[in-house]
């Protein structure tokens, strides 16, 4: 069982007179051997707001044998109120097993007695479990993200009548405005952002692989707005079978049934994994260059 225990205070600065022995560095504990454990961000962000002190955060659980990945440590979350919208397994990967020359350092809150709490002997990364649980919640937290905090309503033209029918000496402004005012085609209308994304899930929860073009088909819209809302939920294959053809980042994807068709039905659209007539110039240029990093960090 692992827990959090309070972090120590900010030093405040020697009062005058202090005796000198307040100021040796104590070696007690320099024999106890320490991990150093790297932990995602949004993991370390969650835990970070905890303000109490020894809360069970959970259990690590080691193996006699280690799985096909070569994995021997895994991390499983307690069921405290915390963890509540976080993963709940996690493996722990040995990054240097021979670490030399560096330790760990604590400090009195009371009498900023500094001491060396250990020596680090090992240096891991923790890492999720891609499970279904895993990919809801990431689902979920990019969802979320992805909303506006502020939204714009566009206003018809019985709102610019009416402006316009209150201010003395506009209303001949009226008529120009209707001529030179074009109506947005439902095709080239932005959606919001969380929309676009469900929508984005729908499609790949039908087919695992679409083209660009067939996205584009089937969300109706804007060739620019879709590929930058796509690369943060999808990837690009760039060989294989799926050439040319995005599928969802691995934490965003789905279980298809054995016999369901791979691949969207492709026709009216071409094997580039670009739009057509209606995308932007060096579509094919920005698939290349397109990241395919993790949606968290660590």
């Amino acid at each position: 069982m692992f827990s959090k225990s309070k972090q120590p205070s900010k030093p405040a600065p020697p009062a005058v007179g202090m005796d000198d022995d307040g100021e040796d560095l104590r070696l007690d504990d320099i024999n106890t051997k320490v991990w150093l454990v790297k932990i995602p961000k949004f993991l370390a962000e969650k835990w970070g707001d905890i303000d109490e002190e020894n809360v069970d955060l959970g259990k690590v659980r080691i193996y006699d044998r280690p799985d096909a990945q070569g994995n021997s440590i895994s991390i499983l979350l307690s069921d405290a109120p915390i963890n509540d919208d976080l993963p709940r397994e996690y493996t722990l990967k040995l990054v240097n097993n021979q670490v030399k020359n560096m330790y760990v350092f604590s400090e009195d809150a009371q009498t900023h007695q500094t001491a060396m709490a250990g020596t680090v002997h090992h240096e891991c990364a923790v890492t999720p479990v891609y499970t279904e649980e895993y990919r809801r919640i990431m689902r979920t937290r990019n969802l979320e993200a992805g909303k506006p905090s502020r939204t714009v309503k566009v206003l018809g033209d019985g709102y610019k009548k009416a402006l316009l029918s209150t201010t003395p000496g506009m209303r001949d402004l009226a008529a120009p405005y209707r001529k030179k005012g074009a109506h947005l085609d439902a095709k080239t209308t932005r959606m919001p952002k969380q929309e676009l994304m469900n929508l984005l899930f729908q499609a790949f929860e039908k087919y695992p692989y679409w083209s660009f073009k067939g996205l584009v088909e089937f969300t109706q819209q804007p060739a620019a707005f879709l590929k930058e809302t796509l690369y943060e939920v999808a990837v690009l294959n760039k060989k294989g079978q799926f050439n040319a053809m995005y599928q969802l980042k691995p934490e965003f994807s789905f279980k298809h049934g054995d016999g369901a068709d791979p691949a969207a039905p492709t026709e009216g659209t071409d094997d580039t994994g670009a739009a057509g007539d209606g995308a932007e110039a060096g579509g094919d240029d920005d698939d290349k260059d397109m990241s395919e990093d993790d949606f968290e960090e660590v």
